[in-house]
């Protein structure tokens, strides 16, 4: 399997959460230090306009926080998404392509067997999904520390389905009429992640080949269906060339 991964762009992503990091520190000091130094003698209208700039300064501050976590766990966090995606899926033949960071979906695997847009999910802990249905089996207080360390697993669904719709949108201006037909699948790639799926709308896999359901035995599978209309060779070589034209 041919693996392509834009350094580039993790590079880029991972400086700028580190000066999101120092910019919404530096803010929340700000604010603070801006509060403690109000001279005792000021008028109190201005008081009031001292208070309120603070106040300013330090919604603007957490908001700077919360970027900048929700970058540390996008692009920082171990283990890495494109790691996991690459050891599941080792071995495929070379005919097989996977892509992380290049198009309009962050990670895209080009296969004889289709085009599948895989979203990940990087959390620990056990969740459990019905239909399109999300949830995770946690108590309450660890909720809130999901919810402070941003590690929510939202709707994988819905966000699958946003990415496959760009992702298409792209192929489609590539290979115009080609009947390509992407295809979602969420991904769990974080060892201490388990799922409990109910006829989910998205199919739901274990990104390490070691455990079931797991990605790579379902798209092997997939190459065994016979009415599955197979992707050519120059399609492949289409796609090929202009993923990494995007990563340029």
């Amino acid at each position: 399997m041919r693996i392509y991964v834009n350094e580039r762009r993790i590079k880029r992503m991972r400086r700028l959460g580190q000066v999101m990091f120092v910019v919404a520190l530096l803010i929340l000091i700000g604010s603070m230090a801006f509060f403690w130094v109000i001279p005792p003698d000021v008028q109190l209208e201005n008081q009031v306009l001292f208070f309120w700039l603070s106040t300013l300064l330090l919604l603007v501050g957490l908001i700077a926080a919360v970027s900048a976590v929700r970058l540390t766990n996008d692009w920082v966090r171990i283990p890495r998404p494109e790691d996991a995606l690459n050891e599941g899926l080792k071995g495929l033949g070379n005919n097989y392509a996977l892509y992380h960071y290049y198009m309009p979906a962050r990670h895209v695997l080009i296969a004889p067997q289709g085009v599948f847009c895989l979203e990940v999910r990087g959390q620990a802990g056990d969740f459990a999904v019905q239909g399109d249905r999300w949830r995770a089996r946690a108590g309450i207080l660890a909720r809130l520390v999901r919810l402070f360390r941003q590690e929510q697993i939202g709707n994988p669904a819905r966000d699958a389905h946003f990415h496959v719709q760009r992702l298409q949108t792209w192929i489609n201006e590539v290979i115009p009429d080609s009947g390509i037909v992407v295809e979602p699948i969420v991904t769990f790639t974080n060892p201490g992640a388990n799922f409990e799926a109910e006829s989910p709308g998205v199919p739901v896999f274990y990104a390490d080949s070691k455990r079931e359901p797991d990605l790579r035995s379902y798209i092997v599978a997939l190459g065994r269906e016979a009415d599955r209309p197979p992707l050519t060779r120059e399609q492949r070589r289409l796609l090929d060339e202009a993923a990494l034209a995007e990563g340029q």
